[in-house]
């Protein structure tokens, strides 16, 4: 039977796609939703509807399908809807979207979160917000930094908010005095 075993999210979503290419997308659309609402683990048949709710300009509907999983990382589809919004010109509901998850969500995956956040800022030409992130975050290399700018045609700035090599091989000193003193004192006899 469609739809069951192991491959079943992958057999149904060729099935999806060859009745929209035959254009039943109505049909389509309901065959999905009806495995969504009936299957034990239903979230490994959303990204077959939000992809063909995506291709008919229904972003809306796309993002709904998508938000029952926005918050936990097992089947989450969040970056695929991202990506989607992205790809749509809608990197402000994007934005929205990254700003409605939970202090936990991003304290789980901080550098996913952050990463996204920083990209997708830059991308909507709201690059002193991007700037600031990247600058506040004490994780974030200089070199990261400078490539934000690169890209966005600020070489000159780049290459003045670099520090010298003697500032970076200070900074990497302390960094690696700081791990040596979380890993406490050595015991190995000298």
């Amino acid at each position: 039977m469609l739809g069951t075993g192991e491959r079943a999210s992958e057999t149904l979503a060729y099935y999806a796609r060859a009745l929209e290419d035959d254009g039943q997308v109505g049909e389509a659309e309901a065959v999905l939703r009806r495995f969504i609402a009936a299957a034990e683990y239903p979230d490994r048949f959303r990204w077959p509807l939000i992809e063909l709710l995506g291709r008919q300009g229904r972003l809306e509907e796309a993002i709904e399908v998508g938000r029952p999983t926005f918050d936990y990382l097992d089947a989450c589809l969040f970056e695929s809807v991202i990506h989607l919004l992205h790809e749509n010109g809608r990197l402000d509901d994007a934005l929205a979207l990254l700003d409605e998850r939970s202090a936990e969500f991003v304290e789980e995956h901080p550098s996913w979160f952050h990463s996204n956040r920083i990209w997708l800022l830059g991308e909507a030409d709201r690059h002193e917000e991007a700037l600031a992130l990247l600058r506040t975050d004490t994780e974030v290399q200089p070199s990261e930094v400078a490539e934000l700018l690169i890209r966005h045609g600020r070489a000159a700035e780049a290459i003045a908010g670099m520090p010298s090599l003697a500032e970076q091989h200070a900074a990497s000193r302390r960094r690696d005095a700081a791990a040596q003193a979380d890993r406490g004192p050595s015991d190995r006899p000298f």
